[in-house]
């Protein structure tokens, strides 16, 4: 099974360059349908530079969410756990495919769902690109923001066109004081960030 599981890591790597793909251990080759996995999540930590990403069937939104409300888990809660993990995971910089990563992109996934960002895309399906920016702060808080945007192709979209995307908020974010997030920023003492986001 390992080796099975090795080979479909390695056609995934081949087709999607720059990404290190590592499939869950849950994930069964043969018995997954990779295709229906068209909602992908970026986790992008802004003080270190460090990323990773997932994906999900659209419906696991809504599974995520009632998963960790089962755990009494409210929204806001599971918000903060998100941005904690973001950030931690950019601090201590795991493995692809450890379990913290998963477990990181799970609370993400839940934490969009209370997001405006998410009310809006919704309408239109939930397929797509969904990033989250965290901002590690001078004050130690976390600050995180989503973004989302669909390109047609299919897969994930390449570190650099991620990226890329990445340096357009965070300077729109750094540029705009009274925005929503600039505030936010302004009053933590202002964003950690790593050299290609500055």
């Amino acid at each position: 099974m390992k080796k099975e599981q090795a080979f479909f890591e390695q056609m995934a790597g081949t087709a999607l360059p720059g990404w290190d793909v590592k499939l869950q251990p849950h994930m069964t080759p043969g018995q997954m349908d990779l295709a229906s996995y068209t909602a992908r999540i970026y986790l992008v930590d802004t003080s270190t530079g460090w990323t990773a990403a997932g994906a999900l069937q659209p419906s696991g939104f809504a599974g995520l969410r009632a998963h960790f409300a089962a755990q009494r888990l409210d929204i806001g809660t599971v918000t903060d756990l998100a941005g904690q993990a973001v950030t931690q995971l950019g601090r201590d910089q795991p493995a692809p495919g450890s379990p913290e990563i998963g477990k990181a992109i799970e609370l993400v996934a839940a934490a969009l769902t209370g997001t405006q960002t998410f009310k809006t895309v919704q309408a239109s399906g939930l397929d797509g690109h969904w990033i989250y920016i965290g901002y590690r702060m001078h004050d130690a808080s976390t600050i995180c923001r989503p973004g989302f945007f669909r390109t047609g192709a299919p897969g994930f979209v390449e570190p650099e066109g991620l990226a890329h995307y990445v340096r357009q908020v965070v300077a729109h974010d750094l540029a705009n004081p009274k925005s929503s997030v600039g505030q936010m920023l302004k009053r933590a003492g202002g964003a950690i960030m790593a050299p290609e986001f500055k």
